[in-house]
């Protein structure tokens, strides 16, 4: 009978570890309320068959003992005392029945205190759920007043770009005008930022250089081609790029014994 005993307590022990995890996985997962819920539900679930299979068990166990007792008594082969033993043994697993029905009441409890949880927390969800929405709402109202300011810096840079286009091109113009009437006077006027650079290639009557935009060359500047310090032409840029433009020769302004090739200079402050 000790043994049994020691066998039933064993087996309680791990009934009431399964069903004690099974309780602090449910309030371990606060999100995922119901899968908690239902792994918990079926792991009570489990705990209960494993103790009502170990109840019968014991309960086979004690009719076994009795029956062995019986026969043992009809036999005369016990002593009073072993008799008195097996009887205390007897009420000893009772004892241990009742303390399990206790602890199952006590695990009863613990599963509608987690059932009451889960509840809470399905409602602070659903309040969490409605403060998301909101913040949502929120932050669509932030990202379209953004959106908007964004536009408005968008269209204030093209506006400010157009106007330093305007001042770039008027700024050219004085230039130009500047550089004629210079010329005209016999007066040499000086650029107003010292761009030089090469010829890069020859093609169909354009002609490429090594600057562009980058270096502040915009479409009609005029530069000097020169080869050493032999002049050889004048050009005037058509189409500008970041770092290369391309332009076309002013035949007007050509050394009629030079023509211009691929490495020669170019200086917009020679005139």
């Amino acid at each position: 009978m000790n043994t049994l005993t020691k066998a039933f307590i064993v087996a309680m022990l791990v009934l009431s570890v399964m069903v004690a995890v099974a309780t602090a996985s449910l309030f371990a997962q606060r999100t995922d309320w119901y899968k908690q819920y239902s792994e918990a539900k079926a792991e009570i679930d489990r705990a209960k068959a494993a103790q009502r299979a170990a109840e019968q068990k014991a309960e086979e166990q004690i009719r076994q003992a009795d029956a062995k007792l019986q026969e043992e008594v009809d036999l005369h082969k016990l002593t009073k005392g072993e008799r008195d033993k097996y009887k205390a043994d007897w009420e000893t697993v009772r004892t241990t029945l009742g303390a399990r029905d206790v602890e199952s009441q006590q695990l009863r409890d613990t599963l509608e205190s987690a059932q009451r949880n889960i509840a809470d927390l399905q409602k602070r969800n659903e309040r969490v759920e409605e403060q998301l929405v909101e913040i949502k709402k929120e932050r669509d109202a932030a990202n379209k007043e953004k959106m908007q300011a964004i536009q408005d810096a968008v269209q204030l840079e093209k506006l400010a770009d157009a106007k330093e286009q305007q001042l770039r091109a008027t700024e050219r113009i004085l230039q130009q005008l500047q550089d004629k009437v210079g010329r005209a006077q016999g007066v040499e006027v000086a650029p107003a930022q010292k761009i030089e650079g090469t010829v890069t290639s020859l093609q169909g009557g354009y002609i490429a250089i090594s600057v562009g935009s980058d270096d502040k060359v915009q479409d009609g500047d005029e530069f000097t081609v020169f080869r050493g310090a032999t002049y050889v032409s004048r050009i005037h840029v058509v189409r500008t790029g970041r770092d290369v433009a391309v332009a076309k020769e002013m035949p007007e302004w050509r050394n009629e014994s030079q023509t211009i090739m691929v490495g020669d200079g170019v200086s917009n402050a020679i005139r």
